[in-house]
């Protein structure tokens, strides 16, 4: 990679090189004594995030990955407080079925399509790479608003009185109402673009 950013730094190289970066990784199991898991992947990668005097689109890419890895930390977090006000406990770090991976592996498309438009996208296109954030940020909203109702309405109705753990000195409530509107406002703070576009909807449907 590093050669082929030299490559494009020397202008032998476009910076709309369809680059395809193949990745592969071993997963491992209980103390790295077995391999649980193998990976390989192919994936676009726009050349200009390479180089150094490039680095505005180098954090566009990391800031999406990060949304997205945030997006999917909350929706654990929600089936966690889920559970509890259930009266269960939260999943064991290295056990269960949890819903950040299908939310993650709903995401894959849409980000190889912003990865493969991020390829043309050039410093001075500031309206078009703000577009492609916010539709970004839109379709992370929607995959995490479909996880979080699965969640829901899988909850059974004693989640909705929940329950009271006494840690301590303090005392934690858990219900179901109070577990959404803390996951919404997280993912508002994830996501503040689409935030912002749905405010300013709201606000003129209001108006109407």
């Amino acid at each position: 990679l590093r050669q082929i950013g030299d490559l494009r730094g020397s202008g032998m190289l476009s910076g709309q090189y369809p680059l395809g970066v193949e990745t592969s990784g071993l997963e491992y199991g209980t103390q790295s004594a077995v391999v649980e898991n193998a990976i390989g992947d192919e994936l676009p990668l726009p050349v200009q995030a390479l180089l150094a005097e490039d680095a505005w689109l180098r954090d566009v890419v990391l800031e999406c990955v990060a949304q997205a890895d945030q997006a999917a930390r909350a929706l654990d977090g929600l089936n966690n407080d889920l559970r509890r006000a259930c009266g269960g406990d939260p999943l064991p770090r290295d056990k269960g079925s949890r819903p950040s991976a299908q939310f993650l592996h709903s995401l894959d498309q849409t980000m190889r399509r912003l990865l493969a438009g991020l390829r043309s996208v050039d410093v001075d296109d500031e309206e078009i790479l703000d577009r492609a954030q916010l539709a970004w940020e839109k379709s992370v909203q929607i995959a995490a608003d479909r996880e979080a109702g699965l969640l829901l309405a899988a909850a059974p109705p004693r989640a909705v009185v929940g329950r009271t753990v006494k840690k301590g000195d303090k005392e934690f409530v858990y219900r179901s109402g109070k577990a959404i509107g803390v996951f919404r406002k997280m993912l508002a703070e994830i996501l503040p673009r689409a935030a912002e576009e749905r405010r300013v909807e709201c606000e003129e449907a209001a108006a109407v």
